[in-house]
């Protein structure tokens, strides 16, 4: 619901947080700091809410989750959804009002009785489990039946928010509202398993002075065209990065930090060590 920050962060609902910033830690690692499960630490997903609105709606307005508004069949925002700076991303939700034949989407329904069913529904609620569901295959593609450990919730948060498609189109003319308002894009399922594919990270170089360093980025990211390079020291390595391929050429003994990003959320950083 509608809650103020501090109701949100210290009032009554400040526990609420707080277990979601320890789940995010924690999740699938043991007592010793070792990774058990499938990824290491949580990623948390709620709804955006239904009210219409661009006020913070918490839980989803946590900056410890991953919020999600909605869009109708067309793409469109649908016309319930919040929406904000604080949201996200979005995902296919519904809009009922828009087409009642065909603008819900399929989802399951217990009646009062207790009987069980399918019925055409709307709301952020239908959003939200489609990027739950995608993030559950993205671990589940990543650990693959070898059970391949090193997965992280901050990888896959990276991977997620680095993966959507544009709404920019969709946010346009009596839409217009909405524009960078319903998150980064619109969930990708595709693109999340290409993308988490290559989302390891970039190993340490260790090069001598005058000596240079190649590495192919096309390895661990899923577009090069897209990547810029920040350097923490520069009076230690020099940096090009041409058609994917990047090389570090060491100027002088020392260690410093090479980050690559993709524009979106990934932000991979190569160790460099200059002998």
């Amino acid at each position: 619901g509608t809650l103020s920050d501090s109701e949100w962060t210290r009032g009554t609902y400040s526990a609420l947080s707080r277990a979601i910033q320890y789940f995010n830690k924690y999740a699938g690692i043991d007592e010793n700091g070792v990774q058990t499960g499938p990824m290491a630490g949580g990623i948390v997903i709620f709804a955006a809410g239904n009210d219409a609105s661009n006020e913070n709606c918490y839980p989803a307005a946590d900056p410890n989750v991953v919020s999600v508004a909605s869009t109708g069949c067309m793409g469109l925002p649908s016309s319930f959804t919040n929406y904000g700076k604080w949201v996200s991303m979005s995902a296919p939700g519904g809009d009922l009002s828009r087409d009642g034949s065909y603008g819900g989407i399929y989802s399951t329904s217990v009646a009062a009785d207790g009987n069980s069913g399918y019925e055409s529904m709307q709301g952020t609620s239908m959003a939200c489990p489609h990027v739950s569901g995608a993030c559950a295959l993205a671990v589940s593609y990543y650990y693959g039946t070898q059970k391949r450990k090193g997965l992280t919730a901050e990888m896959l948060r990276q991977a997620l928010l680095s993966s959507t498609q544009s709404t920019d189109s969709f946010c346009a003319g009596d839409y217009a509202g909405y524009k960078g308002m319903i998150g980064v894009g619109a969930l990708d399922t595709y693109k999340l398993l290409l993308t988490i594919a290559k989302i390891d990270g970039i190993p340490a170089q260790t090069i001598a002075a005058g000596e240079s360093a190649t590495l192919d980025l096309g390895s661990y990211f899923l577009a090069t065209n897209v990547l810029t390079y920040t350097i923490a020291d520069s009076s230690i390595v020099e940096v090009s990065l041409s058609g994917g391929t990047m090389r570090i050429k060491g100027l002088r003994k020392g260690e410093t930090t090479v980050i690559v990003s993709d524009g979106g959320a990934i932000r991979k950083p190569i160790g460099v060590t200059v002998r």
